[in-house]
């Protein structure tokens, strides 16, 4: 090897050679021809690389070296050079075999790429991170990346995914005795109460790590505690005590220069004073901390901060500051969450499961097979029977999975239709034009109502959507802001209410998302729009028994006249809503093995004339894992 790179330099003193294009551009002596060719054939398996190596430097030390330098930038916030300096350090580790190194290295790569916003090339790193750390053995690594994963399905709102990695990586550590960072998940944990707003066990969480972070000293994350521990007094309106706990952190963030937590701190406090409605100090502290996220590619906090600002300047009657921030709002908004992006994380999760799942099949077929060799001689008769078995158990396994794959395509189907029939660009349209006739009216506290309520329940349509089975408590509340949005638009045409049994546990009981809208929508366009008096809407959950009720009332003109009325959509559009249902009660029928029904009836008087629809949903009573 020393031979060949002295000849790599000798070439270099006689050659001037562009490596991009590999063209000699000058040659001094034509006798060496010959030996440039050769060491330009043997020169990319040269381990000298100009990222990996200076000088007399090894590539351990080099390695070392462009770890240190990219930690540093991502202590000074600046997340594109540490980008760089770390993928330098992977490729000098990826070449001395260092399997610990590289999960670590994949892991920080990960994180920035979860903190810019490239939600599905993080996860893709973080699952060949945890697989190098599972197959090592590599305890604290596999925490690690746990704790890391949690946070990126904890930013996609997927809190169910989010607690169910932090408690592995807590369960490890605990084991371990790492307070430290058995603090920092403790931290996450609490982060995922408070955005589910349970908030007494969210302030548990954030005490118990606060005062582990204070034993150990270290002054960015007692910033963290302290922040989060903030925000949550800001939710339960104590807003004098947030503001003391958000001005200690950003007190220590200052002492730090930690530019990216810094611009956290302003943000939060903007918020409060947007709480305390002093608006011109919270515009003070939105704008500053957007700067920094903007020169920090923080799209995440970019969001966040925009929405802020938007209901901001609605409060302060600042209609030309909201359109625009409220258009560089829905910009990015859409440039992260968007179904596309949401799609490949979903791809990259059940890629990773199946891959998984088949390393597992696997493994057990080898332990099989040894165990039939051992057997062999004088089993024989045994070990065909067992084979056949196997056979006629893993037919009958595949045979399953096919059926119950269709069953689940039929069902994602069906949710995807439902989601669009939410997705009505109509209703989408025609809210934006109420709340913006608001806005033109001055009306700042009821636009800027509509418009949260507005982009809360978008949010959660998105989020219910790609799930399964939501709390009852979910689709209530989503059903609200529906309902909300919709008297808007019809000018208090109708009023509704919606009764809830006491004896249900709406927190815990799932339902399927999204599965009373549909005929919500018909019983306002199809049965109360043509009414000249004004419409009642009554929606009512109970329980029979073992069975969760759903009933959805109207005091409509019925089916009968709408249909008469020559209005051909209302009738396709109901049906279509029938249909979509149907196929999601066949595709759940097949797991849980239960009847589950809905009904539609037409309500008349003693005449027998219209006076409106009511729809029956019947479903065994289930419960969140």
């Amino acid at each position: 090897m020393q031979t060949i790179a002295k000849a790599y330099n000798y070439l270099q003193k006689i050659l001037i050679i562009d490596f991009n294009g590999l063209i000699v551009r000058r040659l001094h002596s034509s006798r060496f021809l010959w030996f440039a060719l050769l060491v330009l054939i043997i020169s990319p398996h040269l381990a000298i690389c100009e990222t990996c190596q200076n000088g007399n430097g090894s590539l351990a030390s080099n390695a070392r070296t462009s770890y240190d330098t990219a930690d540093n930038y991502y202590a000074n916030g600046d997340f594109d050079n540490a980008l760089q300096y770390f993928h330098q350090s992977l490729d000098c580790y990826q070449k001395l075999s260092d399997s610990i190194q590289i999960g670590e290295l994949l892991n920080r790569i990960a994180i920035i790429q979860r903190e810019q916003g490239n939600y599905a090339e993080a996860l893709e790193k973080f699952q060949s991170a945890l697989d190098i750390q599972e197959s090592m053995g590599n305890e604290e690594g596999v925490a690690q990346t746990s704790n890391s994963i949690g946070i990126l399905y904890m930013a996609w709102n997927d809190y169910p995914k989010a607690l169910s990695y932090f408690h592995q990586a807590l369960k490890i550590f605990s084991g371990t005795g790492n307070e430290v960072k058995r603090a920092d998940v403790l931290n996450n944990i609490g982060l995922v109460y408070r955005y589910t707003e349970k908030y007494d066990s969210a302030l548990v969480c954030f005490g118990h790590s606060l005062q582990i972070r204070q034993k150990e000293g270290d002054e960015i994350k007692i910033a963290t505690s302290l922040h989060n521990m903030g925000v949550v007094f800001n939710a339960i309106a104590e807003y004098e005590k947030a503001l003391d706990y958000f001005n200690q952190a950003m007190e220590i963030r200052e002492k730090l220069n930690a530019r990216h937590e810094i611009a956290v701190s302003l943000n939060a406090i903007g918020n409060t004073y947007m709480n305390l409605q002093q608006y011109s100090d919270a515009d003070t502290c939105f704008v500053a901390g957007l700067s920094i996220a903007l020169s920090l590619k923080l799209t995440k906090m970019i969001i966040t901060v925009y929405e802020n600002m938007v209901l901001n300047y609605a409060a302060m009657e600042d209609h030309e500051n909201f359109r625009k921030h409220f258009d560089l709002y829905i910009g990015f908004y859409d440039s992260v969450f968007n179904a596309e992006k949401h799609r490949q994380l979903l791809d990259l999760q059940t890629k990773y499961e199946t891959e998984k799942s088949a390393q597992k099949i696997s493994a057990l077929e080898q332990q099989n097979i040894i165990h039939e060799l051992e057997i062999r001689n004088n089993r024989l008769i045994l070990v065909i029977l067992f084979v056949f078995l196997v056979v006629v158990g893993v037919s009958g396994f595949l045979l399953y999975r096919i059926s119950n794959m269709r069953s689940q395509q039929k069902v994602l189907s069906a949710r995807e239709h439902t989601l669009r029939l939410q997705m009505n660009p109509h209703f989408i349209f025609n809210s934006l034009v109420a709340i913006q006739s608001y806005i033109y009216e001055k009306d700042a506290v009821k636009a800027s109502s509509y418009l949260s309520g507005f982009a809360k329940l978008i949010r959660l349509i998105l989020d219910n959507s790609r799930e399964e089975y939501i709390s009852l408590d979910q689709e209530i509340k989503t059903l609200n802001y529906y309902l909300e949005i919709q008297e808007l638009r019809f000018e208090n045409k109708f009023e509704y209410s919606v009764h809830i049994d006491p004896e249900l546990d709406t927190t815990n009981i799932a339902i399927p998302p999204m599965l009373a809208q549909p005929f919500i929508e018909n019983a306002l366009e199809h049965g109360l729009f043509h009414k000249n008096n004004k419409g009642i809407i009554d929606i009512n959950f109970s329980r029979e028994n073992h069975i969760l009720v759903l009933s959805i009332e109207d005091n409509g003109i019925g089916r009968k006249n709408a249909a008469k009325i020559g209005k051909e959509g209302s009738s396709d559009h109901e049906s279509l809503a029938t249909k979509i249902t149907k196929e999601r009660f066949a595709g759940m029928k097949k797991k849980v093995w239960q009847n589950i029904s809905f009904e539609i009836i037409d309500l008349e008087d003693e005449k027998l004339n219209p006076i409106g629809t009511k729809v029956v949903f019947k479903l065994p009573l289930m419960y969140l894992k």
